[in-house]
């Protein structure tokens, strides 16, 4: 759905947490769809009853990030 809306001209952004040290904190799928890993927790896999609890870790990394690098209310911030 995210490279269809993308192809639509839409940017899309999907935050997801990074399970592995070797995966790019960027990925670009196309010009104006990308997947942004997030560090929370272990860089490994949780299970998805213990993942509750690197939320806070999540939501503060991705405010960090948001503010830092992107500006979501500006039409061309990638």
């Amino acid at each position: 759905m995210s490279e269809s809306l993308a192809e639509l001209g839409w940017k899309v952004d999907m935050f997801t947490r990074k399970v592995n040290v070797d995966q790019e904190e960027i990925t670009y799928h196309n010009p104006n769809c990308r997947t942004i890993r997030l560090e929370a927790g272990d860089t490994e896999f949780v299970p998805r009853d213990s993942i509750l609890e690197h939320l806070p870790e999540f939501v503060e990394n991705f405010l960090q990030i948001s503010t830092r690098e992107w500006n979501y209310l500006s039409i061309d911030s990638y």
